[in-house]
């Protein structure tokens, strides 16, 4: 039942949301280039490795307003403000060098490189809901204003200070997407599956290096890019 201040058949109900997921990465591939010139020209170091044993964490909380689909029974529509903390931290295992040529096969001894970064936002959010006899659908939209921070070590480079060889710093934008269907069990239960896009992209921010002699060196961060696709599927329990 809901409940709420009605509006010319309209029903207004307040509505609040918090999230928290934990998610272990067990494996990955990632690539690491370096390049002479600008816009990722003249690439003269490339390097491939494993991503394993580290986690990529959400938490949020939002606050909006809920009514009915132009009026009609059985179709939502959630307007959101919320607050969102986003942390993805790898581990770099396993790397072989490509480039240059002459390196190409070469093993990365000992590597155990780790990146750990951590996105911020405030987000806007739509979202709706239709429920029908044989389950509900769902849309969600979600544009995120991006304060972004990171920490590196680069294990290898005996030039590079450790722990922390390098830090970025910046801000951007974000939006997400959702496409979820879920059906109700019982009163407590559902069953749900969930399809969801996700992009970041810093578009302005500092890069810091700092050496093994003490010195640190700071550059600008042109751009930085996250995107992740992600397929959940599983029970839950409805308070």
């Amino acid at each position: 039942m809901f409940t709420g201040l009605f509006i010319d058949s309209f029903i207004l109900s307040p509505y609040i949301e918090a999230n928290y997921s934990d998610t272990s990465i067990k494996s990955g591939k990632s690539q690491d280039s370096d390049y002479l010139a600008d816009n990722r020209q003249e690439e003269f170091s490339r390097s491939y490795a494993d991503i394993k044993d580290d986690g990529d964490r959400q938490q949020a909380l939002a606050i909006g307003l809920k009514t009915r689909w132009f009026g009609a029974k059985g179709h939502y529509v959630t307007m959101l403000l919320g607050h969102q903390q986003h942390d993805v931290d790898l581990t770099v295992t396993n790397g072989v060098q490509a480039i240059p040529e002459e390196m190409s096969g070469t093993e990365l001894t000992g590597l155990n490189a780790t990146y750990n970064s951590e996105f911020e936002s405030w987000y806007a959010g739509l979202a709706t809901e239709h429920v029908f006899s044989w389950g509900t659908i769902g849309l969600r939209y979600e544009h995120h204003d991006l304060d972004f921070e990171s920490e590196a070590d680069w294990n290898l480079r005996d030039d590079l200070a450790h722990p922390k060889s390098f830090v970025h710093s910046g801000g951007g934008d974000g939006k997400s997407l959702t496409l979820g269907y879920s059906y109700q069990i019982n009163l407590n239960w559902d069953l749900y599956l969930n399809y969801t896009r996700l992009e970041y992209t810093i578009r302005s921010g500092y890069d810091q290096t700092f050496f093994a002699d003490g010195a640190s060196y700071v550059t600008s961060l042109n751009q930085l890019k996250y995107e992740s696709d992600q397929f959940q599927l599983g029970f839950r329990y409805i308070f």
